[in-house]
């Protein structure tokens, strides 16, 4: 007998299905048959059962022997068809068999849009995804053409006759060669027979007595599958629960409907039957749909026992079960139980999501983590922000939202992210992911990078943080980009001869440098190979990535041929054996790795069809991720504790006190999207036919419904670049249309949150309403609230105070030499490395690509820049300088892969043999040669409270004194300013020297490129220190200011303090363009902000700051000026130009 129940919530119909399931059968061990649609589903329904079956005080039930069914598994079954593992038509083994028979056909492959081109077991797979949804939705359709073997017209989808040359004739003919290889009817030809049979009692034995469906929506299969439920209650006990998202839908769908000539089309019934409330009309179409195919039959409804609440969540909901207009309810406009939040962009939407959840749970302190569930459209976009915003779970059960602290000071949420495919929870079978999804590609540095910091190929190779460190140094000394070698990249049409930036390259280079010492005087290596110094146990580390990048390389050869499935499943088998490892309790991953490697041949293909055929990659890939990629760990981590973040699907409609909707944005109700247009029930669709689109928002109907205390909706509402507004997808569009309804209001303040770009706004802080549990955002924003007003920075800039104290009297500070010129090479840099601890990414994007299918790897360059050129010659001159002479030095670097291919890289050549043969004739006139000697010095100051140390580099030659010869062009080449940094160097040197040996007397020298192309000779300048209590004098200021520049970042600039300095003692103004290149320094700009040179030179005194040096101007009284001539001041006065035949002069003369 057939009993049909419905209820408009999940828990309802648990009672139901108690209530005959608490009654044994005949047989106390027939399992019991329970349908559900989900994973999700299932476990939720074993947990509520086990809590009512058998039990005495409503919790000590035991749910077991329930054998619980998949709706396709059901049909299966009952219908006796064979192993879904060995059925030729099951979709695992269909692809193949459609690929033997059009691989076989030459003239039925012409046939097929496209059969001339493509992925051949790609263009399979479409067809038989086509035939495998006939079969369920069409049967009588794919009975038809199973049947038309005398050359009549074939039918459509809708049964009309498919005219000749219509343009799916091909669908029927490929069908019938399919169904004369495969040898055996499928279940579409015998349906009707079986379903007869069924009605006159020929049930398999396996059928129990009793069969419950559970929580069904939507009919799979239409009017056929229920022809099948009704043939099988004949003679079993079949109880029908269905879950009604709104019993007033149902109501109107009785009142609308015609009592005969029901529409069967989707078009029709959308004209005769049309729901009351807006949303409905929206978002529920399937729930339609099923109500007008049951509505000739009698269904008994469980009322709901509660009654609605008076908020504005309940209004809503009420509205939606009864299918009526929304009502206004304006007085429960802020009980905040149906929020809409706005934030900028993924990432934001996440951190607003965590702190609402914190709220909540403060504010209703009987809600517990695990009646919360985080439903998102596109969770595998979302999985890795929720982990990187809420950190590690915390224990069930710990103190919310006190204990313990996540990431960020938050309050740490016990969570569980379920629903996730192997390849993205499994470290195995994302590493394997990885190496396949090299194949093919260039090689790029980022992507075999990340795969060899995979955990798996690291236990592998025996790489721990220190080996991966290595091999990174490597590959920038090497200038590693992409390719294997020369060869691999001339399929991007590079250069036959030039295998700089390959892997190849680097290898050569880790080899030689084995046994050779990269001097100028070093032999001859083979092919002119640049050595890499490597020794000790780098060297086995060398022939490691050798070795991995060899496997690596013959991989690759074999996947740009084709082949048979069963030797890529060998191939790639051994691959994993060889390149991956996991520890002993995760040995499981390489088992299940291996097996499902094994699985992709399915045993089901009729006689072995399609396996022999060559695929290439593309096809293999393909097979991959709807096989391996697409499984899942099997052990759902749904109801495990905590939290549940999950997809729309697995939990539809299981009631959770909150439900929170994650990411509904524009992009992932785009409609239609995965449409075939081949597809023919898409054509002239029927009433039930499958539909992604009404589907996505029926799952988001049911979430609304099966919250009982709020629900949390969460969208982008601000571009993250522009910072311009982002209008609502169209769902959450309708949503704020039914809460404008609600509320009666159209105001978008009133119907949504928007919340600030940045975590640590004040604005989240609000005494009255803080919005952030976020402790160390709440530092931040104080510290932003608290910043000087005439330090203007924008949002997202912290202030950096003094950290430092003075130090005692009875103590001796030790200052180290090389800190202090690397303070004064860049200040900012300085106290945010060495003090703070803090590292600022690049500003360019990372040469490191994490995509192996994108653009993998930097390109290969074909002209340097001013900073590349000057990084090279900057690398070259030492050797130039020791005679080895510009051309042979360049031989070199193009060796090495420095310079850019081809007559690109001779051009560059010629440009930087010019600079470097000019900087060595310099500096030879001036007795520079190249050799040095090491001078060490200690030079106590302040009264012996404070000493200098350290170990300074001079010329070796007649005149001995610290020297820097520099690819950078000079601004002013006779002013001691216009060197910037390297002017700092060799001043503070000169004087320390000057203190150190008053017997001897030295010279500094400044050498630069010629300031134009054209010119002929490069610029100088040397200087001296006749006065060594001014060289005191400046070296006691400079240590002063480091110790300071230690407490708090000073506005110390290495280019803009000496371009103020020079300009004012010109009587100059400063310009925009002396602050430029100092503004865009990414170390200033995170002090700083972006500040106009207006504002910069605006910055006052500050009362802590020494007093000003004598020489600076009356009309200098900005903080920048003030330590300009503060470093520079004394330097000035304590150095002055080398004396020349014609004249003597101070330095700023």
């Amino acid at each position: 007998m057939l009993h049909l129940t419905a209820a408009d919530r999940l828990d309802t119909l648990v009672d139901a299905a108690a209530a005959v399931l608490v009654e044994p059968q005949h047989d106390v061990f027939d399992p019991e048959w329970v349908v559900v649609n989900t994973q999700g589903v299932d476990r939720w329904l074993r947990n509520r059962l086990a809590r009512r079956l058998g039990a005495t005080n409503g919790a000590d039930g035991i749910a077991t022997n329930i054998d619980t069914l998949f709706p396709g598994q059901f049909r299966s079954r009952v219908l006796g068809r064979p192993d879904p593992a060995t059925d030729p038509w099951d979709l695992r083994a269909l692809p193949w068999a459609v690929l033997q028979v059009l691989h076989d056909d030459p003239d039925l492959l012409r046939a097929v849009p496209g059969g001339d081109g493509g992925a051949p077991w790609a263009r399979a797979r479409r067809i038989a995804d086509l035939f495998d949804r006939y079969l369920l939705h069409r049967p009588e359709m794919i009975a038809a053409w199973a049947a038309n073997d005398h050359g009549a017209a074939d039918i459509d989808a809708s049964g009309n006759a498919l005219p000749p040359g219509h343009r799916h004739a091909w669908q029927p003919e490929v069908f019938r060669a399919v169904r004369r290889h495969i040898g055996s009817p499928s279940a579409a030809e015998t349906l009707h027979a079986r379903i007869d049979a069924i009605r006159a009692g020929d049930i398999p034995d396996e059928v129990p007595e009793r069969i419950v469906i559970f929580g069904i929506a939507t009919l799979t299969g239409g009017r056929t599958w229920f022809d099948l439920v009704d043939a099988i209650a004949v003679h079993r006990d079949v109880h029908v629960l269905l879950h009604r998202s709104s019993p007033g839908l149902g109501d109107t769908v009785r009142t609308q409907l015609p009592d005969d000539g029901r529409p069967t089309s989707r078009r029709g019934l959308r004209d005769a039957v049309t729901g009351r409330h807006p949303l409905l009309r929206s978002w529920a179409r399937p729930a339609l749909e099923t109500e007008a195919l049951l509505c000739d039959r009698d269904i008994r409804h469980v009322p709901e026992e509660r009654s609605a609440s008076g908020t504005l969540l309940g209004q809503v909901q009420a509205d939606l079960r009864a299918d009526r207009p929304p009502r206004p309810c304006a007085e429960a406009a802020e009980d905040g139980t149906l929020v809409v939040h706005a934030a900028h962009g993924r990432r934001r939407q996440v951190e607003v999501l965590r702190d609402e959840l914190l709220r909540l749970l403060r504010d209703r302190p009987d809600l517990t983590e695990d009646e919360i569930v985080v439903l998102c459209p596109d969770l595998g976009s979302f999985a890795p922000l929720v982990r990187a915003v809420f950190g590690p779970p915390a224990p069930s059960g710990a103190d919310v939202p006190t204990d313990p602290v996540g990431p960020g000071g938050a309050p740490a949420l016990a969570y569980r992210i379920s629903d996730r495919s192997l390849t993205e929870t499994v470290p195995t079978y994302a590493a394997f992911d990885a190496v396949v999804a090299l194949l093919g590609t260039r090689f790029g540095v980022g992507a075999l990078r990340d795969l060899l910091q995979s955990a798996p190929v690291a236990r592998r190779l025996s790489l721990g943080p220190s080996e991966l460190g290595t091999i990174d140094d490597w590959l920038a000394e090497a200038d590693v980009r992409w390719g294997l070698d020369a060869s691999h990249r001339t399929a991007w049409s590079a250069p036959a001869d030039y295998d700089a930036g390959t892997w190849q390259h680097l290898l050569d280079r880790l080899l030689v440098g084995a046994v050779v010492l990269d001097r100028p005087d070093a032999p001859s290596t083979p092919r002119g190979v640049v050595p890499l110094h490597v020794e000790g146990s780098d060297i086995d580390l060398a022939g490691r990535v050798a070795d991995v990048l060899a496997r690596l390389a013959a991989l690759d050869e074999f996947a740009r041929a084709e082949h048979p499935i069963d030797d890529w499943v060998a191939r790639l088998t051994t691959e994993v054996d060889a390149l991956l490892a996991t520890s002993g309790d995760e040995r499981w991953q390489l088992d299940r790795l291996r097996e499902d490697l094994r699985a992709l041949a399915p045993k089901g293909a009729a006689g072995g069809a399609g396996t022999e055929i060559p695929l290439g990659l593309a096809d293999v890939r393909r097979i991959l991720r709807s096989g391996v990629g697409r499984r899942t760990t099997g052990r759902t981590d749904f109801f495990r504790g905590g939290v549940t973040v999950t997809s729309l699907v697995p939990l539809r409609g299981v009631p959770f006190r909150v439900v929170a909707l994650l990411g509904l944005d524009d992009q992932v109700f785009a409609g239609g999207a995965d449409a075939d247009g081949d597809d023919l029930t898409s054509v002239a669709p029927l009433v039930g036919d499958p539909d992604r689109r009404a589907d996505v928002r029926h799952s988001l109907l049911d979430a609304l419904l099966a919250a009982d205390d709020a629900v949390v909706v969460l969208r982008t509402g601000h571009d993250l670049v522009t910072d311009r507004e982002v209008p609502p997808s169209v769902v959450v569009a309708e949503l704020l249309g039914t809460l404008g309804a609600h509320l009666e209001t159209t105001d978008r303040t009133r119907l949504e949150v928007h919340h600030p770009r940045q975590s640590f706004d004040p604005t989240n802080f609000d005494v009255a309403d803080p919005r952030s549990f976020d402790r160390t955002a709440l530092a931040a924003a104080e510290a932003l609230r608290d910043r000087a007003p005439t330090m203007p920075r924008p949002a997202g800039v912290a202030t950096l105070r003094r950290t430092a104290t003075e130090p005692r009297h009875d103590e001796v500070e030790v200052v180290d030499l090389a800190e202090l010129l690397d303070f004064f090479r860049h200040p900012m840099r300085h106290h945010l490395r060495r003090v703070a601890g803090l590292s600022l990414p690049p500003d360019t994007a990372s040469a490191w690509s994490s995509s192996a299918s994108a653009v993998d790897g930097r390109d290969l360059q074909l002209d340097l820049d001013d900073l590349q050129q000057w990084k090279l010659v900057d690398g070259l001159l030492l050797p130039t300088l020791h005679g080895i002479g510009g051309a042979a030095a360049l031989d070199r670097a193009r060796r090495a892969g420095e310079l850019p291919p081809g007559r690109y890289g001779e051009r560059s050549a010629e440009q930087i043999e010019r600079i470097l043969d000019l900087l060595a004739q310099r500096a030879n006139d001036l007795g520079l040669d190249g050799s040095t000697v090491r001078t060490p010095v200690d030079i106590p100051l302040a009264g012996g409270r404070r000493r200098l140390t350290g170990v300074i580099t001079e010329s070796a030659g007649d005149e001995r004194g610290p020297y820097r010869v520099r690819a950078s062009k000079a601004k002013w080449a006779t002013h001691l300013c216009g060197y910037f940094a390297d002017a700092i160097d060799v001043a503070v040197e000169l004087c320390a020297l000057t203190v150190s040996d008053l017997t001897a007397t030295r010279r500094g020298a400044l050498v630069g490129p010629p300031p134009k192309p054209d010119q002929k000779s490069a610029q100088s300048l040397v200087v001296e220190c006749p006065d060594a209590e001014a060289a005191l004098e400046a070296l006691e200021r400079a240590t002063e200011l480091f110790l300071r520049g230690r407490a708090e970042p000073l506005p110390i600039f290495a280019r803009t303090s000496a371009r103020i300095v020079y300009h004012q003692q010109k009587n100059q103004a400063v310009t925009a363009e002396d602050w430029k290149r100092d503004r865009t320094d990414r170390w200033n700009r995170h002090v700083l902000g972006d500040l106009a040179v207006e504002d910069l030179l605006r910055r006052p005194v500050e009362p802590h700051d020494p007093s000003p040096d004598r020489d600076q101007p009356p009309s200098s009284g900005g903080r920048v000026e003030h330590y300009g001539w503060l470093l520079w001041g004394p330097l000035l006065r304590a150095l002055r130009k080398a004396a020349k035949p014609s004249a003597r002069g101070k330095v700023h003369s």
